[in-house]
């Protein structure tokens, strides 16, 4: 069967090397390796220089154009009394609709509303961390899977990491209430 097939696709380059073993460069020159199903991000530095936050979310409901205002109003300065220069990136469309928080976002230093990039590389190379708050007790939040993609912890609320609760676990997912938790 995989002699037949045009396009092998396994998860490691060792799988690869395996394909190699049991049928030669036939197989292995078929096969590409797709490592954890997501494409390998080719990331030559993931140092950042200036420290930045990354919020990924829709303006087009208020409840997230609030939770938006929260974070700039509460958090940030908490954040900014520890580290002064910090960037924050808000990557969203509909902003525009919500007058109050674009001028705080307008006025405030430090903060880069994205309406829409085509490719999601540079943002998140751009970002020390990723933050997501969800707010909504179902379904897998793909803004916190392309974080983990480029190597970037999550902070956020519990829903947040629906279906990925283990990174919580292991560190790379951070669970976090109120401002004094969140900017720690």
């Amino acid at each position: 069967l995989l002699m037949r097939s045009n396009a092998i696709v396994v998860q490691t380059e060792r799988d690869r090397e395996w394909l190699g073993q049991i049928g030669g460069s036939a197989l292995m020159n078929k096969s590409s390796a797709l490592p954890n199903g997501v494409y390998s991000i080719q990331n030559k530095s993931t140092f950042v220089k200036v420290p930045t936050i990354l919020f990924v979310t829709s303006f087009f409901d208020s409840h997230y154009g609030d939770i938006v205002k929260d974070f700039i109003r509460n958090v940030l300065p908490i954040i900014r009394h520890s580290i002064p220069d910090v960037r924050l990136i808000l990557l969203g469309r509909g902003l525009e609709d919500q007058q109050e928080l674009a001028e705080l976002v307008e006025n405030e230093r430090g903060i880069q509303h994205l309406n829409y990039v085509s490719d999601l590389n540079d943002v998140y190379r751009e970002a020390w961390i990723v933050y997501a708050r969800v707010d909504k007790a179902y379904g897998i939040m793909n803004k916190v899977i392309e974080a983990y993609c480029y190597g970037r912890p999550v902070i956020g609320d519990a829903s947040a990491f629906n279906g990925v609760e283990d990174s919580v676990k292991l560190g790379v997912g951070i669970v976090a209430h109120g401002p004094d938790d969140i900017a720690r």
